[in-house]
């Protein structure tokens, strides 16, 4: 209580972590986004950002409007759940496109590049399309929804 949380409610703030877990990582369990890089801090500890810096990989990119977390589940992935091997790779050198279009200030032509890889994410229904670059179903809602979100936080 000398937090200001409530002691019947777990999660405060209600981003994924538990008011105890925050304490111990050195987040605010008042505050969904301690770092204010919109990413809350819950999704932050899910995607391996660092909950308490801005800009986890010093890029200059706040880390909700960076790719790394993208790019990192990505390569997390199974190879299987690729159309091919070259799609994997298409989908990181996209990102990475992406990434020099947000550091040079091209935010509007990164958001445009994003939508478009959009079109390879979007036929999850009970399989996948045939111009689909991910394959199983549950692997691409999960990147299509990181990629909305990306765009969420750029517009």
């Amino acid at each position: 209580m000398a937090l200001g949380t409530d002691p019947l409610d777990p999660d405060s703030d209600d981003d994924g972590l538990s008011d105890g877990d925050e304490v111990g990582l050195g987040t605010d369990p008042l505050d969904t986004d301690t770092d204010d890089d919109g990413l809350d801090d819950g999704e932050e500890v899910d995607l391996g950002t660092d909950p308490t810096n801005p800009d986890t990989d010093g890029d200059g990119l706040l880390d909700g409007q960076d790719v790394e977390f993208i790019q990192d589940r990505i390569a997390a992935q199974d190879p299987s759940v690729f159309a091919s091997h070259g799609h994997q790779n298409a989908l990181h050198s996209r990102l990475e496109e992406v990434e020099m279009k947000l550091l040079m200030g091209d935010t509007d032509g990164a958001i445009m590049d994003l939508m478009n890889m959009l079109g390879r994410l979007d036929g999850c229904g009970a399989t996948a399309d045939r111009n689909d670059w991910i394959i199983d179903c549950s692997v691409q809602i999960e990147i299509r929804g990181l990629i909305e979100t990306l765009i969420v936080n750029l517009s």
